[in-house]
């Protein structure tokens, strides 16, 4: 999941290496999340109808306009719905699932009863079958938005999960969701979410995500990203989450990337990155997207 990077940049580098206070965070929080909360979580924008997925390449969801929420099957397992411009729409359907399986301190075997600034202030957002199959069964029998609902049968209809004798289980471990908002920063914004899905579905490449996080990160480098996305609230007790977090910043964050967005020396970001990119078993999405934006393939 993406936030908005601009505004956590913005204060990350005021705070420098110091930890935010929890007041802080809650003035911080209490003012981004009221004004998002009101422009889409109530915005009363529902998600269409949008029946099966259409199989798509890479170039296809790229060339896609923003005019309307579209919905494609990228690489046989990863659903995508682009979203336009529709930011409110995005974040109605996924705030409070993504408030679920990422916010920091929140129980996993409850349903949030809204959506917290992990959820509502998302650009992007992923999730496996698993995870889905979580939100709906501790939903049974408690009330959900018209978006939510929508979701729910859109993931049925596509094949994500399926109601096994009044449980909700994936129909593949592996399938996903992802989902992004066409902003000046699509890009970014889509290439982190593919990267996302890689990680879910594509067992080697999570591998060498693991392994370059154990092996090569230093314990300093760890740290700072670490620190970074338990100020964006994320759980960070949740290691996978962490890797998975970590890896997307590294390959497809493209203009947003820097060592002072994770307190690192100089330079030290973009050797990390550059190290990832050169040894990962699966090409950078921003690259790609970026050749065939400029028509280089």
């Amino acid at each position: 999941m993406l936030r908005f990077i601009s505004i956590s940049i913005f204060f990350w580098r005021i705070m420098g290496t110091k930890t935010p206070s929890k007041k802080v965070l809650a003035i911080i929080a209490a003012a981004g999340l009221g004004f998002l909360t009101a422009c889409s979580i109530n915005s009363g924008k529902n998600l269409p109808h949008l029946g099966i997925a259409k199989p798509a390449t890479l170039e296809e969801i790229a060339e896609a306009k923003p005019e309307k929420t579209q919905l494609y099957m990228y690489d046989n397992d990863t659903l995508v719905i682009n979203f336009g411009h529709n930011y409110a729409q995005q974040n109605a359907t996924f705030g409070r699932i993504g408030t679920l399986c990422e916010g920091y301190g929140v129980e996993r075997n409850v349903l949030p009863k809204e959506a917290s600034a992990i959820g509502a202030r998302a650009v992007g957002h992923d999730y496996t079958s698993t995870e889905l199959a979580l939100f709906y069964n501790l939903a049974r029998g408690q009330s959900l938005n018209r978006s939510e609902r929508q979701l729910r049968e859109l993931v049925i209809e596509n094949g994500l999960i399926a109601d096994v004798n009044g449980t909700y289980e994936p129909v593949q471990t592996e399938s996903c969701i992802i989902s992004f908002i066409h902003n000046s920063q699509w890009r970014d914004i889509l290439a982190h979410e593919l990267s996302h899905a890689e990680y879910f579905t594509n067992d080697t490449y999570r591998e060498y995500c693991n392994n370059f996080w154990n092996e090569v990160m230093t314990p300093d480098d760890r740290k700072g990203f670490t620190n970074f996305l338990r100020w964006d609230y994320y759980d960070i007790t949740n290691t996978d989450l962490t890797i998975n977090e970590t890896q997307a910043y590294l390959a497809n964050t493209c203009d947003m990337y820097s060592s002072s967005l994770f307190n690192m020396p100089e330079g030290r970001a973009d050797e990390l990155r550059a190290q990832f990119i050169k040894d990962s078993p699966v090409p950078s999405f921003c690259e790609t997207l970026d050749s065939k934006i400029n028509g280089e393939q």
